[in-house]
């Protein structure tokens, strides 16, 4: 496969009767962190639209899904830290990971953890009185489940 692949489109340049301009696009380029984004929202089974929904906070607007297929085919390299944390929100995972994929870091694993019981905690609080009994034999069964973790 060759490095780049050249795309015709509007330019100044007249050649005969077509104004062209050659553009080079890069298919090698790595975009770990537009995988990223696509792997995460695909294994939980979420449309670029999901993540919008998911994204938005109060009467705030979302991530596009556009911006967000945008970001994941590599086009958006520099996403700023509310669209990282919007991100982060919509697709269920802790801010400290988000950020460390888009440094190109590894996420502290303790620090996602803590984050992601915090989160867990806070979400358990939110339960409306009318499932707080389904929420505790949820827990429970979390529970229940790190303990064979554990044993193993």
């Amino acid at each position: 496969m060759p490095e780049s692949i050249n795309i015709l489109g509007k330019s100044p340049n007249k050649l005969g009767n077509k104004y062209i301009k050659i553009y080079s696009v890069d298919v090698k380029k790595n975009n770990a962190f537009g995988d990223f984004i696509r792997t995460t929202r695909l294994s939980k089974g979420l449309s670029t639209t999901d993540v919008q929904e998911r994204s938005r906070r109060g009467n705030q607007k979302g991530v596009s899904d556009g911006y967000v297929s945008m970001i994941e085919n590599g086009h958006i390299k520099n996403v700023g830290g509310d669209i990282l944390k919007a991100l982060a929100r919509a697709l269920g995972i802790t801010e400290e990971e988000i950020f460390a994929k888009a440094r190109g870091a590894s996420p502290d694993k303790t620090k996602v953890r803590d984050e992601r019981a915090e989160n867990l905690s806070l979400k358990f609080g939110k339960v409306p009185p009318t499932k707080q009994e389904r929420a505790e034999a949820l827990y429970k069964m979390l529970d229940r489940e790190l303990d064979l973790l554990i044993e193993e």
